[in-house]
């Protein structure tokens, strides 16, 4: 999303827009806050593989 901060304008608006989404039958949704979460490249160890799809 386009800021780093939790519940702030970016993410109310993409709230409003996955509201929309689930008033369509058959459709689910889940906004994932990202902010604060730490992410590394891949490494090419394959455990993802090995753990169902875990990245240890």
């Amino acid at each position: 999303m386009g800021s780093p901060r939790e519940n702030a304008n970016t993410a109310k608006l993409v709230e409003k827009a996955l509201e929309a989404a689930r008033s369509v039958s058959g459709i689910e949704t889940e906004l994932c806050q990202m902010a604060g979460k730490k992410f590394h490249h891949c490494t090419g160890c394959y455990n993802c593989l090995r753990t169902g799809g875990l990245c240890l």
